[in-house]
């Protein structure tokens, strides 16, 4: 079973909406452009048998009963019954930041986001329930079930996307040609931008 080690961690985020990073040195990162947004995911639970968590990414989720109300972006509910247990995470709890394991924005940099739910009955109500979500740079999109605590109802998931990979950067190559680059400590960042001081654009 995989762990989530947290390292470095870039906090800053734009607060006009929850789904929306922006941290300095760092790609912008906006969820709410993401296509599935509407769309819930279901994972089995690996130790609790019958059970299953359904997500909605930056959303409210379409499945929604007395337990899972409207706000909730993750859930966990019976298989068979389809009545939900417990809610795991609410929209209006979200958190993003940037888990940087080495100090600064580099390829192994991962986008993690916070939130949690309801009051957990497997602590006597004196904990909250958590989820976890870490996003992984990937040209497919899916969800996997990273680990489970249900004796603190908490729970970590990989969600793996494009949109955690974040908008191009380019930079002025040789004051000519704007070209995409990874660096984010330079001067420049969208194409505009960079093609507004470089002799010459590309085709």
């Amino acid at each position: 079973m995989l762990t989530l080690a947290l390292v470095a961690l870039s906090t800053a985020q734009n607060s006009a909406s929850p789904c929306t990073l922006e941290a300095e040195g760092h790609p912008t990162i906006n969820f709410e452009t993401l296509a599935l947004t509407d769309q819930d995911y279901s994972v089995s639970s690996h130790q609790v048998d019958g059970y299953e968590y359904v997500a909605n990414i930056c959303g409210n989720l379409n499945y929604n009963d007395e337990t899972c109300i409207e706000g909730s972006s993750v859930c966990q509910r019976h298989k068979k019954t389809a009545a939900s247990t417990d809610v795991y995470g609410y929209i209006a709890s979200i958190k993003l930041a940037w888990n940087d394991p080495d100090a600064v924005y580099t390829y192994n940099s991962s986008i993690v986001m916070d939130m949690t739910g309801t009051a957990c009955g497997a602590t006597s109500n004196t904990t909250e329930a958590k989820t976890t979500i870490v996003f992984v740079c990937s040209n497919k999109e899916f969800l996997m079930l990273q680990s489970e605590t249900p004796k603190t109802c908490s729970v970590s998931f990989l969600f793996f996307t494009a949109q955690a990979c974040g908008s191009p950067r380019y930079t002025c190559s040789n004051g000519v040609k704007c070209i995409t680059t990874d660096d984010y400590s330079g001067e420049f960042g969208t194409y505009d931008a960079c093609a507004a001081s470089c002799n010459k654009t590309i085709a």
